[in-house]
């Protein structure tokens, strides 16, 4: 027997909240019901392609809710995903979240029958709706607690280092190689980055081979020739990290951080553009000027677009897409990737794979 389907609208900015809250929901309604959480359209150019996944989902639906947020009443996406179901007879429950009060939002979403979320009793609210539609009798289980774990979520939600792109980066990966970014042994050089770490950040985590703080993990490669450092950071508070991470690096690596190499690692939804008579099309009448081979140069730095590889014993594997960014001067500005990152997004040059479900979004 199928499950009955639920929509969850929302806007993609928000959507740590909405996912920890689907996980919490569907714990406590046995897995009975299947969720599906939309994109708000805005984070990456859809194109016709994905509005009919969207479509086709809506048509399955018998509920959709639609969670008002100050992200999402920016977005024309909810807006768009709420007509059409309610054109198709799909029940549309508005909810007023994160300091939106639903008697505030002007018509027509205000003139449907919904609710605010302020407390627990509001998600008890969304499983009593379930129940009622369906004819479930589940428990209207949700806590205080679960309820403060999934607003304390917004403040990271808010965190766009990166522009559009943000929600779409898996991690941040910066290696340094031996005799090519430093020319002291391993452990001498781990150790002085060690020392830095520990008075310059408030919590670090020391091993033997591993440094781990808030968002960031860095480690010496076992076994590997050349020997590397080898550094990874969760794109969520990465505009916190990374200036910390630029003035360590610039203590041990020889030419401090002109040309190191900071590679951007995406989700396995997100796809790229391979022709590159295409990408250079795209790429005509703004600050994007050919490289050498299949680089580009934008402002301070160079950058290339390719996919991850991966090696079997009887082929190569075709992976996730990933930019990698090469520093031409000693300096960097962040501001100035998440420039290259929504103009990329902006020209199609990276974009939604078609054949992503919203169980990768």
């Amino acid at each position: 027997m199928n499950k009955p389907i639920i929509f969850f609208s929302h806007s993609s900015a928000d959507k740590l909240i909405l996912k920890k809250l689907k996980e919490k929901f569907e714990s406590k309604t046995g897995s009975t019901i299947e969720i599906f959480l939309s994109s708000d359209g805005q984070s990456i150019p859809l194109g016709r392609n994905w509005v009919h996944k969207i479509q086709e989902s809506l048509n399955k639906a018998k509920v959709m809710i639609v969670f008002l947020t100050p992200n999402s009443i920016k977005s024309n996406w909810v807006y768009f995903e709420s007509g059409f179901a309610y054109s198709k007879n799909i029940r549309v429950v508005p909810v007023g979240f994160l300091g939106i009060d639903l008697n505030l939002i002007a018509p027509p979403l205000s003139l449907l029958q919904g609710f605010n979320i302020t407390s627990e009793e509001g998600f008890n609210n969304l499983i009593a709706i379930i129940n009622k539609e369906f004819e479930y009798k589940h428990g209207l289980s949700f806590s205080n607690e679960d309820y403060n774990s999934v607003v304390a979520l917004s403040s990271l939600d808010t965190k766009n280092t990166f522009g559009e792109g943000t929600s779409f980066i898996e991690n941040i990966e910066i290696k340094l190689e031996k005799n090519k970014d430093f020319n002291e042994e391993q452990s001498k050089v781990y150790d002085d980055l060690t020392k830095y770490l520990t008075k310059h950040v408030l919590n670090c985590q020391l091993g033997e081979d591993a440094i781990n703080f808030y968002g960031v993990s860095i480690y010496k490669s076992s076994g590997h020739f050349p020997e590397e450092i080898i550094f990874r950071i969760d794109p969520l508070i990465a505009d916190e990290n990374l200036p910390i991470l630029f003035e360590a690096i610039k203590n041990i690596r020889n030419e401090g951080i002109k040309g190191l190499s900071i590679r951007f690692d995406f989700q396995k939804i997100i796809d790229r553009l391979k022709h590159i008579h295409k990408v250079t099309a795209r790429f005509y009448k703004t600050e994007i000027k050919l490289g050498v081979n299949r680089e580009f140069t934008f402002r301070d730095f160079n950058f290339f677009i390719e996919n991850l590889m991966y090696f079997a014993a009887s082929n190569i594997r075709r992976a996730e897409v990933y930019i990698k960014i090469i520093l031409r001067e000693d300096k960097i500005c962040l501001s100035d990737i998440k420039d290259l990152f929504d103009l990329l997004i902006a020209r199609e040059i990276i974009f939604i794979n078609q054949d992503a479900t919203y169980e990768d979004l």
